[in-house]
């Protein structure tokens, strides 16, 4: 067990094992004599029992026994399933050894080689030891599940490359594809474990016409083959087994230093056909053999175990059978009897009925904790979610259960993922078992083999780049990502602008080739790439802000890591470690790991995925002495299949366990959830294998069942159906104490109208509803207690329903959660609810208060019961500022460009300039480019110059994936076309001189009441001075639409105000030309120094100019006090919303919208019913 002090205090780490817990059971009948009479008894036993009846406890005090009789250990072989179970059984025997003897002595005497082995370690002893006699034998590896898939891969697309006929016509599409690999593989592991020979396969395939089987026979040859001229001695576990089988039969000398005297052998209903052979090797010659097997348990049909070879051995007089539970509460044995009578066989009948017996002999209230063994209905997934992490919670706060105690299980992976989910997020600290997961799919694996990828072959596709970024290494979220996009493409069209030249020798280093037009194309990910990789590009970079910049520094620093002890020539393990050197992440994860809980086991999670990627990189380095770190990259990139973690054998986390069933046989836990009881889920009855007709095959050898037969199909139904069953009553034997069992279940209305939409509960429940198994539908509320009584349940003094009957009935409330947030949400509520009785809300409020007070000054994002407290809950404040918008030392600013919308909807207006700050779309950038290429060719800047660099950058800006970027191209051609002979239209017209981009600074046009400032502030886009001094105002628009009433369009409207009020600087051309000192605004009689103004759409010609007569001075009087109104809407803090949008409005506003004052959308009394009382 590993302990600390807080993050705050310095370290203090104490490492202390954890023993094993010795239960001492009284045994009776044969096998009290067997243990009483150990290093004497003789002869083969078979060990028989239900769940929990002490099978393996039993061989355990049957190999303590014979220790402590003399026995040598090294003459006992304890076989196990896995190898799990063989640690958990050495650490044991160790313990309860040290107990009997003297700790020295009992170490040197027992444990000079462990006792206990799986039987796939066991054989690859034998084969080491065959090895040993043979010194140029090449070395014996076992083979992943990961390599062994990746190498069936290799061979069948070298098959498919070269065309071979070994496959029928039919399935030669298909050799590429990952699915028709795994069911190949799963089929050859099928016939190894069964000891079925190539030879005999390819016999049965043309005896029963199944050209698949010749098929695959061939290609195992093949696969042989290979691996011998490779010079591999790599077996997978199957072949293991069959080699170490093959070996002692071919060398008797071989199997002669293996006489065993005591031989256990555990869980043997999990053993397929060549491991019980490799057992009947050295049975014969073993003093005293015990078989522990349980039918009711035998879930590994489809791997071929079966309880055939404890049958085999089946002999009335030595037959010890184990009655009842050792391990279960009364509860969980009651409703586990349930699940084993509905099995139906003389096994599990006679268990359930040992089970019944039990409980009524030790019914007494002895003081202890009864246990308890629910089983609810939820009306949805996320109900059911709800419900798991309630139970969890509460058997760890309120029963004191350690969170390694307890246990979710589920039929699938895939239902594990949103119960792993709601753990996390509810502060459960959750294992993850790292065969489960791809090594190459772990997130921080993920971002290391990324970063070593681009610093060896810089050839990371756009996605990949993003990833990385995002990554824990990166550290950048989305936005962020974006905004550097963003950033790079601005920078980029300034210095195209700005200095020609240089953006094209950057160009030519960045740039790639676009396949539509044959030219290069500018995109901000390529130079992204580009300054990653340890390219400079300061003048693009200019636009970022000092995070941005940073992530970017830090993916470069560690990239460059992996670059320079790769140009070094460093191992694959040095490049390696150097990039998660590099990335500095390593203590943040420890020091996470060793505060615990959700964070710390996903730093649990990140640094086993980082071990495991170092060990895999030293086995890679160890087979193949002359890879380099790019063969090793494409390894890890070709694995498709979960590689098992290398066994350290730490201390167990203190961390909930989600796993599949058949992960959980051997295993027990004080509080197990057996989560997803579904129809079609569980029981999962979908026949396996179909491409190669497997169970066929499993019929054919295991049961001597020809295919094709009438029935075939059926039987094969059943036996599915029956292991099923089996499963499930594995998954709720390994509760001791608390067992709950959920499922989703259609909702029920009142009038008792069934929801046909729902998911379906699994039939497992109904068989196993029965008067004396109750079905819990409580969910802790007082309201349910009157549906309990309507069902004929009762309930006890603390609310929970007895098992004195049964309710189907779906729960109507969601799940109540034991959680801070839950519990706060629901005091929030009944403080804030009319409908709760005053007493109550007080009570509420207090406790909420009680909370509040507790966290203290703690940051509300810090702590998560700071949330009780009032100022931070969302929708109850007053306004957060009553300040405008406009700083208070300055004036009120109006920009034109704003005015239109903000007359017409100013919530809208508002939320839209929030909405789109800092973001660039392409139209945006689009019309950008067409003023800055207006903007060259008032300067003098050569047409044909400006026509080059505007038709080069217009694709880059519609982005490589437009799906009409042809046509949207040649509509920008026209469009700069377009302007141009406006352009020469002006110019021909022009009476005086003209400037573009004009910018009018702040023009004072008048105070608010309170007598603040307000000014007008923008860039008029080309203003004509005449001879006499007239200004005629021009705005560019590269839209499509000309508005309907020009002359009263508010933008150019603010526009002659701006120039009517305008004093600029003296030495100003504008200001030397204007008529303003002969008269003044304001005064209709005098004329004032406007010629009027126009919006042109190189676009399009419109049939009548969309033109604006000049203002009088009595429009510029009604319009300046128009806009100083309009100021002051524009600071806000309060706008007024509409929702009387028409259709143009709707598409300019999106779907910004507005709510009534003193309202939630939330709030079922909201209607949208009076457009003037907004907010």
């Amino acid at each position: 067990m590993l302990t600390s002090t807080p993050s705050h205090s310095p370290l203090d780490i104490h490492l202390t094992k954890e023993a094993p817990v010795h239960a001492d059971f009284h045994w009776q009948g044969q096998a009290s004599d067997l243990i009483s009479s150990a290093g004497s008894s003789s002869g083969t036993f078979v060990v028989q029992g239900g769940p929990g009846s002490g099978r393996s406890s039993f061989l355990r005090d049957v190999a303590r026994a014979e220790i402590m009789a003399g026995t040598n250990p090294d003459s006992i072989l304890f076989l196990t399933a896995s190898k799990e179970a063989a640690g958990e059984t050495n650490r044991w025997l160790l313990s309860a050894i040290e107990q009997e003897f003297d700790k020295d002595n009992a170490v040197e005497r027992v444990f000079s080689e462990p006792i206990a082995r799986s039987v796939h370690s066991f054989a690859f002893a034998v084969l080491r030891d065959q090895a040993a006699r043979n010194p140029g034998a090449p070395k014996l590896r076992l083979l992943t599940g990961a390599e062994h898939d990746a190498l069936v891969q290799d061979l069948l697309r070298e098959q498919a490359e070269q065309g071979s006929d070994i496959w029928p016509d039919k399935l030669k599409p298909a050799l590429t594809t990952l699915g028709f690999a795994r069911q190949l593989r799963d089929f050859l592991l099928r016939v190894t474990e069964r000891g079925v020979t190539s030879e005999k396969l390819r016999e049965y395939g043309q005896r029963f016409s199944r050209e698949e089987w010749i098929a695959a026979a061939d290609f195992y040859d093949d696969y042989r083959s290979t691996a011998r001229l490779m010079g591999s001695n790599a077996l997978n576990a199957s072949e293991l087994i069959r080699a170490a089988v093959d070996a002692l039969d071919n060398d008797e000398e071989l199997s002669e230093p293996l006489n065993f005297d005591v031989i256990l052998i555990d869980d043997s209903q999990f053993f397929d056909p060549l491991s019980s052979a490799l057992v009947e090797r050295f049975r014969s010659r073993a003093r005293l053999t015990l078989v522990a097997s349980a039918e009711s348990e035998s879930v590994f049909g489809f791997r071929g175990g079966s309880t055939k070879y404890a049958k085999s051995l089946v002999d009335k007089e030595k037959t010890i059978h184990l009655p009842g539970t050792k391990r279960m509460a009364p509860p969980v044995a009651e409703l586990a009897a349930g699940v084993a009578k509905s099995m139906r066989t003389r096994e599990s009948n006679r268990w359930a009925e040992e089970i019944r017996q039990q409980v009524a002999t030790n019914s007494a209230n002895d003081g202890t904790d009864p246990g308890e063994a629910d089983i609810r209905i939820l009306t949805s997934p996320s109900a059911e979610v709800a419900a798991v992490v309630d139970r969890v919670r509460r058997a760890h706060l309120v029963d004191n259960v350690s969170w390694k105690g307890i246990a979710v299980i589920v039929r699938s992976k895939s239902q594990a993922a949103p119960i792993r989910r709601g753990l996390l997020s509810a502060g459960v600290p959750v294992a993850d078992d790292p065969t489960e997961i791809v090594l190459s799919e772990q997130p921080m694996v993920r971002a290391l083999l990324l970063v070593v990828r681009g610093a060896v072959d810089k050839n990371l596709t756009n996605d990949e780049l993003e990833r990385m970024v995002l990554s824990p290494i990166g550290g950048g979220d989305p936005v962020t990502f974006r905004r550097i996009l963003r950033g790079l493409r601005r920078g980029f069209m300034r210095l195209e602008f700005d200095d020609p030249d240089k953006a094209d020798d950057l160009a030519s280093t960045i740039m790639t080739d676009d396949e539509d037009f044959g030219r290069p194309v500018f995109r901000a990910i390529d130079a992204l790439r580009f300054i990653l990789l340890g390219g400079e590009l300061a003048d693009l970079t200019k636009n970022l802000t000092a995070r941005e910049k940073d992530l970017i520094m830090r993916v470069r620093s560690v990239i460059e890591a992996g670059q320079t002890a790769y140009r070094n020539g460093e191992s694959i393990e040095t490049i390696l470690w150097e990039v998660w050197n590099a990335a500095g992440l390593s203590d943040a994860l420890v020091d996470q790991s060793l505060r615990g809980g959700a964070v710390g086991s996903m730093a649990d999670r990140h640094l086993d995925a980082v071990m495991s990627l170092f060990d895999a990189a030293g086995d890679y380095v160890e087979r193949r002495p002359s890879s380099t770190i790019t063969t090793f990259l494409q390894f890890m990139r070709d694995q498709e299949l979960p590689t098992g973690a290398r066994d350290r054998r730490g201390p167990v986390r203190d961390a909930v366990v989600v796993s599949p069933a058949h992960a959980t046989v051997g295993k027990e836990w004080d509080t197990v959830v057996v989560a997803g009881l579904q129809e079609d889920v569980w029981p999962s009855l979908s026949e396996t294998g179909t491409i190669f007709r497997q169970e066929e095959f499993i019929d054919l050898v295991d049961s001597d069942v020809e295919p094709g037969l009438p029935g075939n199909r059926r039987g094969r139904y059943d036996d599915r159906l029956a292991e099923e069953r089996r499963l499930f009553l594995v998954a709720v034997t390994r509760a001791r104490r608390s067992l709950l069992v959920t499922a989703v279940g259609p909702h029920v209305s009142d009038d008792g109208k069934v929801d046909s939409d729902a998911d379906t509960r699994s039939r497992f429940l109904e068989e196993i509803a029965t008067d004396d198994i109750a079905l819990s539908s409580h969910d802790g509320s007082d309201h349910e207690s009157s549906e309990s009584a309507d069902s004929g349940a009762t309930e006890n003094s603390d609310g929970a329903a007895t098992q004195s009957s049964l309710s189907m009935r779906p729960e109507r409330e969601y799940p109540r959660v034991l959680s801070a947030d839950s519990l706060i949400a629901e005091l929030r509520r009944a403080v804030e609810s009319k409908d709760t009785p005053s007493h109550e809300r007080e009570q509420a409020a207090r406790q909420l208060a009680r909370l509040a007070l507790a966290a203290g000054d703690t940051p509300s994002r810090e702590s998560v019961i700071a949330a009780a407290n009032p100022d931070h809950w969302w929708g109850l404040q007053g306004l957060s500022t009553t300040k405008s918008l406009h700083d208070d030392d300055k004036s009120y600013v109006i920009f034109p460009s704003q005015v239109e919308d903000y007359l017409a909807y100013p919530l809208g207006a508002f939320l839209k300039s929030v909405q789109t700050a800092g973001r660039d779309s392409s139209e945006t950038l689009l019309g950008t480019l067409t003023h800055m290429a207006a903007e060259a060719m008032e300067r003098g800047v050569d047409e044909e110059k400006v026509r080059d660099r505007f038709l080069a950058t217009v694709p880059r800006l519609l982005g490589p994936h437009a799906w009409n970027k042809e046509e949207q191209i040649e509509a920008w051609h026209k469009m700069f076309n377009g302007l141009v002979e406006k352009l020469h239209e002006r110019d021909a017209a022009l009476t005086g001189h003209a400037e573009f981009e004009k910018d009018m600074g702040g023009t004072l046009i008048g105070h608010t009441d309170s007598g603040e400032e307000v000014q007008i502030k923008g860039k008029i886009d080309r203003l004509e001075v005449s001879d006499d001094g007239k200004y005629y105002i021009i705005d560019f628009k590269t839209g499509h639409k000309i508005p309907e009433d020009v002359p009263n369009h508010p933008q150019l409207k603010t526009y002659q105000t701006l120039m009517a009020k305008w004093e600029g600087p003296q030495e100003s051309s504008l200001s030397s030309a204007s008529p303003s000192a002969s008269g003044k605004a304001g005064d209709s009689s005098v004329d004032n120094c406007l010629a009027g103004a126009e919006l042109i759409y190189p676009h399009k010609k419109p049939r009548k100019r969309p033109v604006q007569a000049p203002l009088t001075n009595e429009d510029i009087d009604s319009w300046t006090r128009k806009l100083i109104e309009l100021a002051t809407v524009m600071a806000g803090p309060q706008f007024a919303g509409r929702f009387d949008l028409g259709r143009d409005e709707k598409n300019r506003f999106g779907s910004l919208g507005s709510v009534l004052i003193g309202k939630s959308v939330l709030d079922p009394t909201f209607t949208p019913s009076n457009p003037e009382d907004t907010d």
